[in-house]
């Protein structure tokens, strides 16, 4: 036994030198000046970053109190922050001065990254032409390098003719040599780069961005002749990250290349083509909400796979696609209020990407119709669509087919158990009708599409209930319900709730509960009860007596069909029909 124990004991202690040594912390706070300033504590910490970064090894971590730490003290452009390999950069912390210095609070504390070297940057982003070239540079590190807590802001990337080391793109963080860190909690704004990026050039890296905003960051040169990912330029995977109001001269607001996002929103990002991200690879679970191009694609172009996404409200200027300029692949998705000047508002399917769209719902997006114009999808080249619903897009009532789905004179359309509004047959297919979805309330109680109030979910009676095909259904490749099963057919809806509820999905984005939806009665301050419609007396033939009961139900057919400014007319939708029966009966009774 004695030669195994030796041998084990060797072992052990073998293991025990290549284990890497627990690192040290080094803290910096540009508030500690009664201290010796070595790092080695809050009150002796560093005053400024790069102090720690010149000494800091691998396993150590940097914690920084709040306050603003710039590059450089002598205003050279070229300064900037390095991040160490496999070191943790920490802002957020109280610091010197604080009750509790170790407390971590990055909205509380703001611990700021400031390429404004002469602290002089105005909110209309003037006075920035000596600001640093990239406020913090990342080169050939895993993503055990990490940004934590920070705020990154005026890098400003503005060499035109961008030299070796890329100083006209990534204002705020530069990632060379394939560099892949892990940024959390960071916010990145008010940077700006002439070429790419103009938070972050990611390059050929695969960084992971956790819980970060990017707020007004700006890329493009005077001239529209370049700038493209107002925020981020790059390979990168992104975790419920916020973009905010980022720009870009030519392409991708927010967002340019092969990027993954999860429950992600984008709001407010603008370019000439895909106001919020380009040529991206999968978007999950995200929202994109008031995103402008100036030509086409208000949303996305070139996206490749959209599951359980929202969009509200995003526009195109001068052409095509309010939304979606291209996706081969849309699951669970709702377009909604979406608007462009020529061809399709919600989305377009250009000649070179097949799409396809699966259990989908287009509701409210609006065009400017021209005699091949859609107001929802447009179709250059081939489409798939199934177990989707095109209402009310276009003008509101408008029953036209052609102004739901449209086909070049060469596409290729495929739809199959689809509800289309105006439906004639003429688009082919199998399973689709015209029948009314009978939303809850797609316009909200605001009466505009496109915004978060809408609820374009079935109603109780909706015949889209159990009405689609399992088949169609693609497999959950990304494993949205996290059970690891990935060859099940997709499970959850856009609620994120169970996509077959008695067997057989539904029609729509949305999946009904067991007995449905209830109805909504709509907010009426003229009325405070809508569905009190027959007259209390006749004559006069004046509108209510206090309850909603057999005498509204005969006033309500008695003017069953089109009905355009009818009272019974509930839901608003120029009709009496079932809808406005639903709403009655669920008010049956003596009225609030």
């Amino acid at each position: 036994m004695r030669p195994i124990c030796a041998r084990s004991i060797v072992f052990a202690v073998c293991v025990w030198i290549s284990m890497p040594a627990f690192g040290a912390i080094l803290y910096v706070d540009d508030s500690a000046t009664r201290g010796l300033n070595d790092g080695t504590s809050w009150e002796n910490a560093f005053l400024d970053l790069q102090s720690a970064l010149a000494i800091a090894k691998k396993g150590d971590k940097i914690h920084i109190g709040a306050g603003t730490y710039e590059p450089s003290s002598t205003g050279d452009r070229t300064a900037t922050f390095k991040l160490p390999k496999r070191v943790v950069v920490r802002g957020g912390f109280g610091g010197v001065g604080a009750e509790d210095p170790d407390a971590w609070d990055p909205v509380a504390h703001v611990t700021k990254l400031s390429g404004d070297l002469n602290n002089d940057d105005t909110p209309a982003g003037q006075n920035i032409e000596e600001n640093s070239f990239h406020v913090v540079t990342a080169t050939a590190v895993d993503r055990r390098a990490k940004l934590r807590g920070l705020t990154v802001t005026g890098g400003n990337a503005s060499e035109v003719l961008s030299s070796p080391a890329h100083n006209g793109s990534g204002g705020g963080l530069i990632l060379n040599n394939n560099a892949s860190p892990t940024i959390v909690e960071c916010t990145f704004a008010s940077n700006k780069a002439i070429h790419a990026g103009g938070a972050v050039l990611a390059g050929a890296g695969s960084p992971v961005f956790k819980g970060c905003k990017f707020q007004k960051n700006k890329v493009g040169m005077p001239t529209p002749s370049a700038g493209t990912g107002g925020a981020v330029a790059g390979g990168a995977e992104f975790h419920n990250c916020m973009f905010e109001g980022n720009q870009a001269s030519v392409g991708s607001g927010a967002v340019a290349g092969p990027a993954i996002f999860y429950s992600c929103t984008f709001e407010g990002n603008t370019a000439e083509g895909a106001g919020a991200i380009g040529g991206s690879e999968l978007a999950v679970d995200c929202t994109f909400i008031g995103n402008i191009a100036t030509y086409s694609g208000g949303a996305a172009k070139g996206a490749k796979k959209l599951i359980n996404c929202k969009f509200y409200s995003n526009s195109a200027g001068q052409a095509s696609a309010g939304a979606v300029d291209g996706v081969e692949l849309a699951v669970n998705c709702l377009f909604s209020g979406n608007s462009a000047e020529l061809f399709s508002n919600a989305a377009t399917v250009p000649e070179n990407l097949p799409g396809k769209f699966v259990n989908c719902t287009f509701v409210g997006n609006q065009t400017h119709p021209g005699p091949t114009d859609a107001a929802a999808v447009g179709v250059m080249g081939a489409a798939e669509f199934s177990n989707c619903i095109f209402w009310n897009n276009g003008s509101v009532g408008t029953a036209t087919e052609s102004l739901q789905v449209v086909g070049a004179p060469s596409a290729s359309l495929s739809l199959t158990n689809c509800c289309v509004m105006g439906w004639t047959g003429a688009l082919g297919g199998s399973g689709n009708s015209g029948d009314d979805p009978l939303f809850i309330d797609a316009d909200g109680p605001d009466d505009v599409y496109g915004t978060e109030d809408d609820n374009p979910r079935l109603s109780g009676i909706s015949t889209c209930i159990d009405a689609g095909q399992n088949v169609l259904l693609p497999k959950d490749k990304f494993d949205l319900d996290a059970d690891e099963n990935v060859q099940e057919r997709t499970s959850l809806d856009l609620d994120l709730a169970a996509r077959r509820v008695n067997g057989t999905v539904d029609i729509g984005a949305f999946e009904s509960p067991e007995g449905g939806y209830p109805p909504v009665i709509p907010d009426d301050d003229a009325l405070s009860c809508p569905a009190d419609i027959a007259p209390a007396s006749e004559p006069p033939a004046s509108a209510g007596d206090g309850s909603v009961d057999e005498s509204d139900l005969l006033a309500m057919i008695g003017v069953w069909g089109a009905c355009d400014g009818c009272v019974a007319d509930l839901s608003g939708n120029g009709a009496v029909n079932v809808e406005d029966l639903l709403l009655l009966v669920a008010a049956w009774g003596e009225c609030p």
